[in-house]
């Protein structure tokens, strides 16, 4: 499902426009954007738990000129979805 499609959904449920589809979709993510900024986590009940993880700086090796590349310490995003949502995957592909 691509953005656009959700935005489709989204106001094909509530009986709304578009835009207005798109308005909630976008509070929702700019929300889900908002917490993880402010807390470092995010928790949906039936969905899954987002978190920010700093990752330590670390020296890869560029495969195309085999030189070392230092990559700084950073921020990233990871997902854990709950049991329910793992569920429900795997019980729609029996």
């Amino acid at each position: 499902m691509r953005y656009s499609d959700l935005i489709f959904k989204v106001s094909e449920v509530l009986g709304v426009s578009k835009s207005q589809g798109r308005r909630v979709v976008d509070t929702v993510f700019t929300e889900i954007t908002k917490g993880l900024i402010e807390d470092g986590e995010v928790s949906i009940s039936g969905i899954g738990h987002f978190k920010v993880k700093k990752v330590k700086e670390r020296e890869y090796r560029n495969p195309a000129t085999g030189g070392k590349v230092t990559v700084p310490e950073h921020n990233v995003v990871k997902f854990r979805a709950s049991k329910k949502l793992k569920d429900y995957v795997n019980k729609s592909q029996e």
